[in-house]
């Protein structure tokens, strides 16, 4: 039983770190997304900028 309270003891205290960086994470992978796909947005414009770059 020692075993089992010490793991629960454990599992309280790593838990809610667990949930908080699994938050973080997400919010950092949907800004990286949203970034991304605005950046993608504003550099190649259909049409006059996407030729003149000549990286594309």
């Amino acid at each position: 039983m020692l075993i089992t309270g010490a793991t629960l003891a454990v599992l309280s205290i790593v838990y809610p770190v667990v949930n908080t960086i699994m938050l973080i994470v997400t919010v950092c992978v949907a800004a990286i997304a949203l970034v991304t796909f605005l950046v993608m947005l504003f550099r190649e414009p259909p049409g006059t900028r996407a030729t003149s770059d000549g990286s594309q």
